[in-house]
């Protein structure tokens, strides 16, 4: 018994020498290598907890005791530390978030940081990390970001179909600018329903009757793509026409184009592409038309629908739009397995990127960009690409500016994961 207990002792001490000695060659390492030193020591104390959990060690890391200068907490605050200098070289989703985070700590001006918050809250609700979405909205001060990202909970509450418990939600909210897009919100996973059970008549009824602006666009989009789906497309097309604005107008009659596609009415398709007046939709029509086409076997035709998206996209002007609407084309072509078409309009969007400038669109432009090389497979590429937008964002000084970039690289990360 004796020996068996020495034999244990001898195992905690030689876990928790090891992890010590880790923790201090981290001090002197390059920020990857100091951060694999540092979660291997944060592993080994959990060894300690979980497999010795009688020891005197064990109890002194689980009650959060410091031994020496070590603890689970401390060891944790490090790794924190360690991620976020080891981002640039190898980004995801939580690293980037710790670097925004750490961006807003250093907004001196409160509505800014209260602002940016709101935004990184924002991000974490599209992503599904609830949690943190509301310890991060609790941390802001000001009452108009605060409610901005309760309105955000409010729409996930009602997308899972949670209808009273976001109707409560969005009685908290305080700012009078706020609460009609929370409830309109609701309003909008209503249409939502009724659009799926076929009941289009009744969905407009509710959507017309949506006093947020930008609800009532999402409500007619909703209503537009399930009529579409079902192949109701002159009825999808007149729904569509209730959006006055062309830039809202846009992304649903592309979306109803590429239903048309898909059901193989491709001149019906190339006709509603053509009613786009935002070019970057329509480039985005014409490729996702030319995908469609090439699945049905017209090479010749996918082809001529392919080129009309590339000449449109070289008459952009504006690089941000040339960049996204190459890189739109890009995987479009890489879906049907053209791969050096996609990888020449890779080139040509990265080309346009580089053309926008060092600020917040360049840095979009690239995630962009980068979340596509990831849908078709270009894993490789698609982090280098991702490395070129965190590097980018961690020169801006601006502290909220950075914090902005960061945030939305973060969300195309996760998006990119997800494929």
């Amino acid at each position: 018994m004796l020996s068996g207990c020495s034999s244990s002792k001898d195992r905690v001490n030689k876990l928790f020498v090891v992890a010590q000695q880790e923790i201090q060659i981290a001090g002197s390492q390059l920020p990857l290598e100091a951060l694999a030193s540092l979660e291997s020591a944060q592993k080994n104390l959990n060894l300690v907890v979980k497999k010795y959990p009688s020891s005197t060690l064990a109890v002194q890391l689980s009650s959060g005791q410091k031994i020496g200068e070590i603890s689970l907490s401390a060891v944790r605050n490090r790794i924190d530390t360690a991620e976020v200098k080891a981002c640039p070289f190898k980004p995801d989703a939580k690293c980037v978030s710790l670097m925004a985070l750490q961006a807003v700590e250093k907004i001196s001006d409160s509505d800014d940081r209260a602002w940016a918050l709101g935004l990184i809250a924002v991000t974490q609700v599209e992503t599904g990390e609830f949690k943190l979405a509301l310890q991060t909205a609790e941390k802001i001060e000001h009452e108009y970001s605060r409610s901005n990202a309760l309105v955000l909970v409010v729409l996930v509450q009602a997308s899972a179909g949670e209808l009273k418990l976001a109707a409560r939600t969005a009685g908290k909210i305080e700012s009078e600018f706020w609460r009609p897009s929370a409830f309109g919100s609701i309003a909008v996973e209503q249409v939502r329903v009724q659009t799926g059970l076929g009941e289009f008549s009744l969905a407009l009824q509710v959507a017309e009757g949506i006093q947020s602006e930008s609800s009532r666009v999402s409500a007619l989009a909703v209503i537009a793509s399930g009529q579409a789906q079902v192949g109701r497309f002159k009825l999808a097309l007149q729904t569509v026409e209730k959006i006055s604005d062309s830039y809202d107008r846009a992304p649903v009659l592309a979306n109803t184009a590429q239903a048309q596609a898909q059901a193989g009415q491709f001149k019906l398709a190339l006709q509603t592409a053509e009613k786009i007046e935002i070019a970057f939709w329509h480039v985005n029509a014409l490729a996702n038309i030319a995908k469609e086409q090439s699945k049905f076997g017209y090479a010749k035709q996918s082809e001529a629908t392919f080129q009309s998206a590339v000449q449109k996209s070289e008459e952009i002007k504006d690089a941000y739009f040339r960049a996204t609407s190459f890189s739109t084309i890009a995987a479009a072509r890489g879906k049907v397995g053209k791969r050096k078409q996609s990888e020449i309009a890779f080139q040509l969007a990265l080309q346009a990127a580089e053309k926008t400038g060092s600020g917040s669109l360049h840095i979009d432009a690239l995630a962009t960009i980068a979340t596509a090389q990831a849908g078709v497979g270009k894993t490789r590429k698609s982090k280098a690409t991702f490395q070129l937008a965190v590097q980018a964002a961690e020169k801006i000084e601006d502290a909220y500016l950075r914090a902005d970039a960061l945030t939305n690289i973060r969300r195309y990360l996760f998006t990119s994961s997800e494929d």
